[in-house]
Protein backbone atom coordinates (compact mmCIF):
# COMPACT_ATOMS: atom_id res chain seq x y z
CA UNK A 1 0.00 0.00 0.00
CA UNK A 2 1.43 3.36 -1.03
CA UNK A 3 2.27 5.97 1.57
CA UNK A 4 -0.65 8.22 2.30
CA UNK A 5 -3.26 5.72 1.13
CA UNK A 6 -6.13 5.25 3.56
CA UNK A 7 -6.63 1.68 4.68
CA UNK A 8 -10.19 0.46 4.15
CA UNK A 9 -11.34 -1.46 7.18
CA UNK A 10 -13.62 -4.46 6.73
CA UNK A 11 -15.27 -5.76 9.89
CA UNK A 12 -15.65 -9.52 10.26
CA UNK A 13 -18.28 -10.62 12.77
CA UNK A 14 -17.53 -13.86 14.65
CA UNK A 15 -20.53 -15.50 16.30
CA UNK A 16 -20.47 -16.70 19.88
CA UNK A 17 -20.04 -20.42 19.17
CA UNK A 18 -17.22 -19.91 16.70
CA UNK A 19 -15.52 -17.49 19.12
CA UNK A 20 -15.63 -20.23 21.75
CA UNK A 21 -14.11 -22.69 19.30
CA UNK A 22 -11.37 -20.23 18.35
CA UNK A 23 -10.54 -19.90 22.04
CA UNK A 24 -10.05 -23.67 22.30
CA UNK A 25 -7.82 -23.68 19.21
CA UNK A 26 -5.77 -20.79 20.57
CA UNK A 27 -5.22 -22.72 23.79
CA UNK A 28 -4.01 -25.81 21.90
CA UNK A 29 -1.69 -23.63 19.79
CA UNK A 30 -0.21 -22.19 22.98
CA UNK A 31 0.16 -25.67 24.44
CA UNK A 32 2.04 -26.93 21.38
CA UNK A 33 4.23 -23.83 21.33
CA UNK A 34 5.17 -24.35 24.97
CA UNK A 35 6.02 -27.99 24.26
CA UNK A 36 8.35 -27.03 21.41
CA UNK A 37 9.94 -23.85 22.76
CA UNK A 38 12.10 -24.55 25.78
CA UNK A 39 12.12 -20.97 27.06
CA UNK A 40 8.34 -20.87 27.41
CA UNK A 41 8.28 -24.27 29.11
CA UNK A 42 11.20 -23.63 31.43
CA UNK A 43 9.79 -20.34 32.67
CA UNK A 44 6.25 -21.69 33.10
CA UNK A 45 4.55 -19.28 30.71
CA UNK A 46 0.85 -20.32 30.73
CA UNK A 47 -0.45 -21.89 27.52
CA UNK A 48 -3.36 -19.42 27.19
CA UNK A 49 -0.94 -16.50 27.41
CA UNK A 50 1.31 -17.96 24.70
CA UNK A 51 -1.60 -18.71 22.40
CA UNK A 52 -3.30 -15.41 23.19
CA UNK A 53 -0.24 -13.37 22.29
CA UNK A 54 0.09 -15.24 18.99
CA UNK A 55 -3.62 -14.73 18.26
CA UNK A 56 -3.31 -11.03 19.09
CA UNK A 57 -0.37 -10.70 16.70
CA UNK A 58 -2.38 -12.40 13.93
CA UNK A 59 -5.28 -10.03 14.54
CA UNK A 60 -2.90 -7.07 14.46
CA UNK A 61 -1.41 -8.18 11.14
CA UNK A 62 -4.86 -8.66 9.63
CA UNK A 63 -5.88 -5.20 10.73
CA UNK A 64 -2.64 -3.43 9.79
CA UNK A 65 -2.01 -5.01 6.38
CA UNK A 66 -5.30 -6.60 5.35
CA UNK A 67 -7.73 -3.99 6.60
CA UNK A 68 -9.69 -6.69 8.47
CA UNK A 69 -11.07 -5.97 11.93
CA UNK A 70 -12.40 -8.95 13.88
CA UNK A 71 -15.33 -8.45 16.25
CA UNK A 72 -16.43 -11.28 18.51
CA UNK A 73 -19.85 -11.97 19.94
CA UNK A 74 -19.07 -12.12 23.65
CA UNK A 75 -22.23 -13.83 24.87
CA UNK A 76 -20.30 -17.04 25.52
CA UNK A 77 -17.82 -15.05 27.59
CA UNK A 78 -20.51 -13.96 30.02
CA UNK A 79 -21.85 -17.51 30.28
CA UNK A 80 -18.42 -18.97 30.99
CA UNK A 81 -17.77 -16.28 33.60
CA UNK A 82 -20.89 -17.43 35.42
CA UNK A 83 -19.58 -21.01 35.33
CA UNK A 84 -16.19 -19.85 36.57
CA UNK A 85 -17.41 -17.82 39.52
CA UNK A 86 -19.97 -20.47 40.43
CA UNK A 87 -17.43 -23.27 40.68
CA UNK A 88 -14.31 -21.47 41.91
CA UNK A 89 -13.47 -22.42 45.45
CA UNK A 90 -15.60 -25.56 45.56
CA UNK A 91 -12.53 -27.58 46.52
CA UNK A 92 -11.47 -25.14 49.23
CA UNK A 93 -11.48 -26.49 52.78
CA UNK A 94 -10.91 -24.72 56.06
CA UNK A 95 -8.46 -27.47 56.99
CA UNK A 96 -6.31 -26.54 54.00
CA UNK A 97 -6.29 -22.90 55.07
CA UNK A 98 -5.30 -23.80 58.61
CA UNK A 99 -2.54 -26.11 57.39
CA UNK A 100 -1.09 -23.23 55.38
CA UNK A 101 0.19 -21.76 58.62
CA UNK A 102 2.44 -18.71 58.73
CA UNK A 103 3.37 -18.64 55.00
CA UNK A 104 -0.30 -18.44 54.03
CA UNK A 105 -0.92 -15.70 56.61
CA UNK A 106 1.99 -13.69 55.22
CA UNK A 107 0.67 -14.16 51.69
CA UNK A 108 -2.78 -12.99 52.80
CA UNK A 109 -1.37 -9.85 54.43
CA UNK A 110 0.71 -9.05 51.35
CA UNK A 111 -2.29 -9.58 49.07
CA UNK A 112 -4.52 -7.28 51.12
CA UNK A 113 -1.75 -4.70 51.25
CA UNK A 114 -1.26 -4.74 47.50
CA UNK A 115 -5.01 -4.30 46.96
CA UNK A 116 -4.74 -0.99 48.81
CA UNK A 117 -1.58 -0.04 46.90
CA UNK A 118 -3.22 -0.82 43.55
CA UNK A 119 -6.21 1.38 44.34
CA UNK A 120 -4.08 4.26 45.62
CA UNK A 121 -1.90 4.21 42.51
CA UNK A 122 -4.95 3.78 40.27
CA UNK A 123 -6.90 6.66 41.83
CA UNK A 124 -3.92 9.03 41.78
CA UNK A 125 -3.16 8.12 38.16
CA UNK A 126 -6.79 8.59 37.13
CA UNK A 127 -7.05 11.99 38.79
CA UNK A 128 -3.73 13.05 37.23
CA UNK A 129 -5.17 12.58 33.73
CA UNK A 130 -8.52 14.11 34.64
CA UNK A 131 -10.52 10.92 35.12
CA UNK A 132 -12.85 10.14 38.04
CA UNK A 133 -11.45 8.19 40.97
CA UNK A 134 -13.77 5.29 40.13
CA UNK A 135 -11.74 4.64 36.99
CA UNK A 136 -8.68 4.25 39.18
CA UNK A 137 -10.41 1.58 41.22
CA UNK A 138 -11.63 -0.14 38.06
CA UNK A 139 -8.13 -0.31 36.61
CA UNK A 140 -6.66 -1.03 40.04
CA UNK A 141 -7.85 -3.81 42.33
CA UNK A 142 -11.07 -4.49 40.38
CA UNK A 143 -9.11 -5.47 37.28
CA UNK A 144 -5.79 -6.63 38.75
CA UNK A 145 -7.12 -8.65 41.70
CA UNK A 146 -10.67 -9.33 40.53
CA UNK A 147 -9.68 -10.01 36.95
CA UNK A 148 -11.82 -9.78 33.84
CA UNK A 149 -15.00 -10.91 35.56
CA UNK A 150 -14.93 -8.19 38.22
CA UNK A 151 -13.94 -5.52 35.70
CA UNK A 152 -16.80 -6.54 33.40
CA UNK A 153 -19.24 -6.58 36.32
CA UNK A 154 -18.40 -3.09 37.60
CA UNK A 155 -17.73 -1.31 34.31
CA UNK A 156 -21.43 -0.71 33.40
CA UNK A 157 -22.09 0.97 36.77
CA UNK A 158 -19.02 3.18 36.46
CA UNK A 159 -20.00 4.06 32.88
CA UNK A 160 -23.53 5.00 33.96
CA UNK A 161 -22.54 6.95 37.09
CA UNK A 162 -19.63 8.87 35.57
CA UNK A 163 -20.56 9.05 31.89
CA UNK A 164 -17.53 7.06 30.69
CA UNK A 165 -18.68 5.16 27.62
CA UNK A 166 -15.53 3.07 27.26
CA UNK A 167 -15.23 1.98 30.90
CA UNK A 168 -15.72 -1.67 29.90
CA UNK A 169 -12.92 -1.56 27.33
CA UNK A 170 -10.56 0.16 29.77
CA UNK A 171 -11.33 -2.31 32.54
CA UNK A 172 -10.86 -5.36 30.29
CA UNK A 173 -7.62 -3.90 28.90
CA UNK A 174 -6.28 -3.36 32.43
CA UNK A 175 -7.23 -6.90 33.47
CA UNK A 176 -5.63 -8.36 30.34
CA UNK A 177 -2.43 -6.37 30.85
CA UNK A 178 -2.27 -7.46 34.47
CA UNK A 179 -2.83 -11.10 33.56
CA UNK A 180 -0.19 -11.11 30.83
CA UNK A 181 2.41 -9.28 32.91
CA UNK A 182 1.78 -11.53 35.92
CA UNK A 183 2.17 -14.61 33.74
CA UNK A 184 5.32 -13.37 32.02
CA UNK A 185 6.95 -12.25 35.27
CA UNK A 186 5.57 -14.90 37.63
CA UNK A 187 7.03 -17.87 35.77
CA UNK A 188 10.66 -16.68 35.71
CA UNK A 189 10.47 -15.43 39.31
CA UNK A 190 9.01 -18.75 40.50
CA UNK A 191 11.75 -20.63 38.64
CA UNK A 192 14.41 -18.49 40.29
CA UNK A 193 12.99 -18.97 43.78
CA UNK A 194 12.58 -22.71 43.33
CA UNK A 195 16.12 -23.03 42.00
CA UNK A 196 17.37 -21.44 45.21
CA UNK A 197 15.31 -23.59 47.56
CA UNK A 198 14.97 -27.00 45.93
CA UNK A 199 17.77 -29.35 46.86
CA UNK A 200 18.83 -32.56 45.20
CA UNK A 201 16.98 -35.60 46.45
CA UNK A 202 18.22 -39.13 46.75
CA UNK A 203 17.78 -41.28 43.67
CA UNK A 204 14.29 -42.70 43.53
CA UNK A 205 12.74 -40.09 45.81
CA UNK A 206 11.14 -38.30 42.88
CA UNK A 207 10.83 -34.58 42.30
CA UNK A 208 10.65 -32.20 45.24
CA UNK A 209 7.98 -29.97 43.67
CA UNK A 210 5.15 -31.17 41.44
CA UNK A 211 4.86 -34.50 39.65
CA UNK A 212 6.48 -35.87 36.54
CA UNK A 213 4.41 -35.35 33.44
CA UNK A 214 4.81 -38.98 32.32
CA UNK A 215 3.31 -40.22 35.58
CA UNK A 216 0.15 -38.13 35.36
CA UNK A 217 -3.11 -40.05 35.32
CA UNK A 218 -4.36 -39.67 31.77
CA UNK A 219 -7.66 -41.36 32.60
CA UNK A 220 -8.95 -38.45 34.63
CA UNK A 221 -10.94 -35.58 33.11
CA UNK A 222 -8.88 -32.44 32.66
CA UNK A 223 -9.38 -29.14 30.87
CA UNK A 224 -7.28 -30.49 27.99
CA UNK A 225 -8.95 -33.84 27.31
CA UNK A 226 -12.35 -32.19 27.87
CA UNK A 227 -11.80 -29.70 25.05
CA UNK A 228 -10.11 -32.09 22.61
CA UNK A 229 -13.20 -34.21 21.80
CA UNK A 230 -15.29 -31.06 21.41
CA UNK A 231 -12.90 -29.59 18.86
CA UNK A 232 -12.51 -32.85 16.96
CA UNK A 233 -16.29 -33.32 16.77
CA UNK A 234 -16.92 -29.80 15.49
CA UNK A 235 -14.05 -29.61 12.98
CA UNK A 236 -15.95 -31.46 10.18
CA UNK A 237 -18.78 -28.97 10.33
CA UNK A 238 -16.38 -26.08 9.74
CA UNK A 239 -14.79 -27.95 6.83
CA UNK A 240 -18.18 -28.63 5.26
CA UNK A 241 -18.02 -32.41 5.67
CA UNK A 242 -20.65 -34.61 7.35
Amino acid sequence: MAAGDKLIIETVQVDSFFAFTIGIVVFFVGMRANERIGFLRDYNIPEPVTGGILAALVALLLYSFGGIEIEYDLAIRDLLLVYFFTTIGLNARMQDLVSGGKPLAVLLVLTLGYIVVQDIVGVLSAQTIGQPAAMGVLTGSAALIGGHGTAIAWAPDIAADHGISNALEVGVAAATLGLVMASLLGGPIAKLLLARQVTDTAEGDGPVVGIEHKKEDEARITHVNFMAPFWCSMLPSYLGTP
